[in-house]
Parts: C-alpha cells; sequence; structure tokens
C-alpha cells in the first residue's frame, strides 16, 4: 500500500523518498480525476515548491514548470530551472503569472491567511486552468506535524510541551506562526466564495476509496488526515 510505504520512508528520514511516493501517488488520482496533461495544459506553476520534488516529476513528463516559494529550496537538480520568490502572506498571487496547472501541496496550513489565497486562486488560472490542493487539516492525527497528538491541546501548551515530550523529533515549527489551524469546512466555504473557481473533485489523500467522509461534517476533520481537491476555473 503506498501510503505504508510514505509512512516508512517518513520514520526512516527518507524525505526525498517520501517525497517521491507522495508525488506519484498524487499524480495517479490527478490524472484519473481531471484529464490534465503536457497538451491540455501545459503551463504549471509548483506553488510553495520545498524541494521542487512534485514540479520536477511534472517537468520530467514534458511540462513547462514554474518554481514559487517564499525562499528557494529546491534541490540541485532544479537549481537552474525558472523560479519565483513569494511571500503569500503579504504578496499578492497575480505577481506569478498565470498558469494552465498549479501545485499547491501540503502547504495551506503554512500560511497565515488561507482565505486570502483562496480568494486570489483564479488569478493564476488561464482558462480552463486548474487546481491540485492538498494539505494536512488541522484535527488530524497529523494536523500537529511534529507536535502531535499535542496540537490537539493548542497553540500555546503544545509549544510549550514540545520539548519535553520530543524525544529526538526536531523542532520545525511554532504553532500559530508557521504552522496553523485548518479546516476542512472553513477551507471549503471559503472555495465556494470565490464565484470564480469551483471544486471539481476531492478525497482524503492517502485514503481515496474514502472519499465519501468528506461529505461528513465533523468526522472529516479527524479522518481525513490529508485532504486532496481539484478546482478548476469556471
Amino acid at each position: 500500500m503506498m501510503f505504508l510505504q510514505m509512512l516508512k520512508a517518513k520514520l526512516t528520514g527518507q524525505d526525498q523518498e517520501m517525497y517521491r511516493l507522495q508525488s506519484e501517488s498524487s499524480w495517479n488520482w490527478i490524472t484519473t480525476n481531471s484529464g490534465v496533461t503536457p497538451q491540455s495544459h501545459p503551463k504549471v506553476l509548483d506553488l510553495c515548491c520545498g524541494n521542487g520534488a512534485f514540479g520536477g516529476r511534472l517537468r520530467a513528463m514534458g511540462f513547462d514548470v514554474t518554481y514559487a516559494d517564499l525562499r528557494n529550496w529546491l534541490s540541485p537538480e532544479f537549481a537552474n530551472q525558472p523560479f519565483t520568490p513569494i511571500d503569500l502572506n503579504s504578496e499578492e498571487l497575480s505577481k506569478l503569472g498565470k498558469f494552465d496547472f498549479v501545485i499547491f501541496s501540503n502547504a495551506l496550513e503554512h500560511i497565515g491567511n488561507p482565505a486570502k489565497l483562496i480568494s486570489e486562486l483564479h488569478q493564476v488560472l488561464n482558462e480552463n486552468g486548474m487546481v491540485y490542493l492538498a494539505w494536512t487539516n488541522w484535527l488530524s492525527l497529523y494536523g500537529g506535524h511534529e507536535f502531535a497528538p499535542l496540537h490537539y491541546l493548542g497553540y500555546r501548551f503544545a509549544n510549550a510541551l514540545f520539548p519535553l515530550t520530543a524525544f529526538g523529533r526536531k523542532r520545525h515549527h511554532t504553532l500559530g506562526k508557521d504552522l496553523n489551524k485548518t479546516y476542512i469546512g472553513t477551507v471549503l466555504k471559503q472555495i465556494r466564495s470565490n464565484k470564480e473557481i469551483e471544486i471539481a473533485a476531492m478525497a482524503p489523500r492517502f485514503f481515496k476509496n474514502l472519499k465519501f467522509v468528506v461529505q461528513i461534517p465533523i468526522l472529516r476533520e479527524f479522518v481525513c488526515w490529508n485532504l486532496a481537491m481539484i478546482i478548476r476555473k469556471k
């Protein structure tokens, strides 16, 4: 099972392998539910790209990929690829230009104002453009990332207790600063309030056969773990 392979890679510190498996699994679902190809949607933006693994997969398939993030963390193999720095908390998304397909994976929970970004998504999409959005919602088991399960206690207590319970885990975030509460119900409302876009498909990212769970309020917040969706411009 792909999820167990990703979990093993994560627990054994094989981050590059985890990102590879994650992008492979995600791309299989994207193609099934969107029909995106290098011919139909050639121009791609890997937004909050991190090391560039996801965009790199599409680039190898023939897509024209531009990378964007707060800073350039691209792997050496992508060092000479188009990159634009952007602070999603303060800058307009439109500065990046327009694209046929946008990858926005594992980043929504790390920005301070998700509602602002969602309200601007259509600004970076060409006609028939699509967005792949996937993120770890707050109430899922891994919602607190390295803080889990302390995140259920809230920002203040989780930040304070982490050093006492880390057991060798490295701290990468500060809750309430670069890792924030996001709820599936709230994000769905924000997307639906933007009349320029609509949801084409959605499912739990690692358990896609359980897509019915997304339709059940409260339960979905705890069960989804990570929600994946395809958003398209109307």
